[in-house]
């Protein structure tokens, strides 16, 4: 008997847009590059934080989506894949709703591999999407057969190439993400300070974008007290508003401490908007970074090698200049069009 709906989503849509975290973005883009393939009434939502605030009534609710849709995906962060698992792989004995988990961020190789119950729930999935080769690789080394890589796509419109910025003087740098010590606002600031000082004029500018982590506010506040007219904090800015804001900059510095980012939408964003990037080698960074052509890599948490490879990109204006156009070019990967067709082709295959 054929389902009422093709496709149930469970993700933390927020469409009033009050967050701009990477597990909304990514939950709410998927949702409507399915709209443009599949009809909006063959596809039922729920948004999945009713979880934490009425548990009975998203219990409900997700009774319903299991038995009248023949698929189901979900877009949990940590703390609610441990609870969808297990409980889509018992409801699915039931309903016999196909199942699928698209992942947001780098970390689970290591939860899996820390607990046995989730990744024998996880196994019995009919597809995981990871957006890093790294993550399929990791995952297969632990049995598993149902991971796909799918690109974290989005709904943007690169920038012309004749829009894109000549390198300015003093060359723009921003950084773009939430502002917390671990995405290495800090080294980026010190980074930024030590340039400057050693080459005895203002060879960099740093914009600061994101909002500010609620435990780390007073941090912060003490680093804005550091900060000289070479550094700004600008506040935080509707997602629709990332490319305007992004092209007018040389280059995104991303010196997360994260080992286990997945492919942050942060520079996704960079390349529509033809901004190169510097970053922090985490474990997926050349799945996403093209070294010396989309940017530059430095080592994971080391502020030397960050100040080395900054240096050198101020140096080489000419090349920084091509890889803008580069950043272009690398961007119609990220074209949702091609990710909803892959995915649509592994489910229903």
């Amino acid at each position: 008997m054929k389902k009422k709906f093709d496709f149930g989503i469970c993700g933390a849509f927020d469409f009033e847009e009050k967050t701009t975290g990477g597990q909304s973005v990514k939950t709410r883009e998927f949702y409507l590059a399915l709209k443009d393939k599949i009809p909006e009434n063959r596809i039922r939502i729920l948004e999945s934080t009713m979880c934490r605030k009425n548990p009975t009534s998203f219990f409900i609710q997700i009774l319903r989506m299991m038995f009248s849709c023949s698929q189901v995906i979900i877009f949990p962060a940590q703390n609610g894949i441990r609870v969808l698992a297990p409980l889509l792989v018992l409801l699915r004995r039931a309903t016999h709703t196909k199942i699928h988990y698209s992942v947001i961020g780098g970390w689970l190789p290591c939860l899996a591999e820390q607990n046995k119950k989730l990744r024998k729930a996880l196994l019995q999935f009919d597809c995981i999407f990871v957006e890093t080769n790294f993550m399929k690789t990791e995952l297969e080394k632990m049995g598993f057969s149902n991971v796909y890589q799918l690109e974290n796509f989005k709904r943007l419109q690169a920038v012309r190439e004749e829009e894109v910025c000549e390198v300015g003087n003093p060359v723009k740098l921003c950084f773009f993400s939430r502002v917390i010590k671990e995405k290495g606002i800090e080294d980026a600031v010190k980074v930024v300070k030590r340039v400057n000082r050693e080459q005895g004029k203002k060879m960099c500018v740093l914009d600061i974008y994101g909002p500010v982590i609620a435990s780390y506010q007073e941090e912060f506040i003490a680093l804005q007290n550091t900060f000289s007219d070479e550094i700004r904090y600008c506040g935080k800015i509707h997602p629709s508003e990332s490319i305007y804001t992004l092209k007018k900059y040389d280059i995104q510095v991303f010196p997360t401490q994260y080992a286990t980012e997945g492919i942050p939408g942060s520079i996704v964003d960079s390349y529509f908007a033809g901004v190169p990037v510097l970053a922090s080698r985490w474990n997926s960074f050349h799945d996403v970074v093209e070294e010396g052509i989309t940017g530059i890599g430095f080592v994971l948490g080391d502020p030397e090698d960050f100040y080395e490879k900054l240096c050198g990109m101020l140096q080489d204006t000419d090349k920084l200049k091509a890889m803008k156009i580069n950043c272009l070019l690398a961007s119609r990967k990220y074209a949702p069009e091609a990710g909803i067709e892959k995915m649509l082709q592994i489910v229903n295959r």
